[in-house]
């Protein structure tokens, strides 16, 4: 095992992934979500892109074997394990404007995508540059009338998607701070990131 990162809830972690190694996302208590960007480590205006999955697959969930793909439309990480089957490939991370816009001007809360810019500026991203993330065991119902659910996440303690990596990359996770809905059962808990070689 090279890397087993505990992402405390509410914060996020980076790590460095070799094309052919297995990164495990680990739900740790069960009900968080985890945002998860990622970069081609060889050029970082390259990313994982939840829209040109969309695109590539034809639908709006994941399954084991789908491939994963970039803005550059390149496969980036393969799913080759997933204990729960309920992710989001719609939602932006939360940010601090939308904390005080939806939730009667609350400032200062903890939030995806200044969990990533904190982890990323050593690598050179910044707050605006931080794209769309996947995010995983998040519930996100899609009515009839196209209006999107906001339910919480039914991943257990224990329950993980496995990735085997299509290039070097940079992979950040956010344990989701998001404790004014109901995504994460109103508690904020910890996530475990794992990278490993597929041996």
């Amino acid at each position: 095992m090279l890397d087993d990162i505990t992402v405390p809830g509410g914060h996020a972690r980076a790590a460095r992934v070799e094309a052919g190694q297995l990164v495990e996302i680990i739900n740790v208590r069960g009900r968080q979500v985890c945002d998860f960007v990622a970069f081609n480590a060889e050029d970082l205006a390259e990313h994982l892109s939840p829209t040109h999955t969309r695109s590539m697959l034809g639908r709006l969930t994941l399954a084991v074997n789908d491939r994963l793909q970039t803005n550059a439309r390149n496969p980036i990480f393969e799913l080759v394990e997933d204990t729960v089957g309920r992710h989001d490939v719609l939602f932006a991370a939360c940010a601090h404007r939308r904390y005080e816009l939806d939730y009667d001007g609350l400032r200062g809360h903890r939030n995806c995508r200044g969990n990533f810019a904190e982890v990323l500026e050593p690598y050179g991203v910044g707050y605006l540059q931080v794209p769309d993330p996947i995010n995983w065991f998040q519930n996100t119902p899609v009515a009839a009338d196209g209006a999107l659910g906001m339910e919480v996440s039914p991943a257990e303690a224990g329950d993980r998607v496995v990735l085997r990596a299509l290039m070097d990359a940079l992979v950040a996770a956010s344990a989701c701070p998001q404790d004014q809905n109901p995504i994460n059962d109103w508690e904020v808990t910890d996530i475990r990131l794992v990278v490993k070689d597929a041996s």
